[in-house]
């Protein structure tokens, strides 16, 4: 089909612009990636049990999940931290979590991926003890 007869076949309300050989505009897609947003030290490692067998078997750019806990009696910007198995690893820090938790009560989607696990890392965290986790936080859109 010839772009004058494709053109002709949309309906009237859509306007394209031809450029000079006759041909259609290429259509850009925004964010085909997930957005960086911030890298963030784990809260509350020293309250799990087995939280250095956890840390011991997570591997840099491994994707974690990130589930909002709105009813946390502690802090009501909670934001929980899971790895692929659902084990408990920790809560974003409070320092890090508020403009987190807006953006997921205003419905975006937020993963993480681990940057440092204490014995092994990237990036800009660094962990000075073994029971540290970083996480790399981005925003799905």
């Amino acid at each position: 089909m010839a772009n004058r007869e494709l053109v002709s076949s949309l309906p009237a309300n859509l306007a394209f612009v031809l450029d000079k050989a006759g041909a259609l505009p290429e259509i850009k897609q925004p964010f085909l990636q997930a957005i960086f947003l911030l890298e963030v030290r784990v809260a509350g490692l020293y309250y799990i049990d087995a939280i250095q067998d956890l840390l011991n078997h997570l591997d840099v750019g491994e994707r974690v999940k990130l589930i909002r806990e709105p009813e946390n009696h502690f802090d009501s910007r909670a934001i929980r931290i899971l790895n692929t198995n659902g084990d408990f690893l920790g809560f974003v820090s409070r320092v890090d979590n508020c403009v987190l938790s807006r953006l997921m009560d205003g419905g975006k989607a937020l993963f993480a991926e681990v940057a440092n696990t204490g014995t092994t890392g990237s990036g800009n965290a660094t962990c000075s003890d073994r029971r540290c986790l970083h996480v790399k936080v981005f925003m799905e859109d």
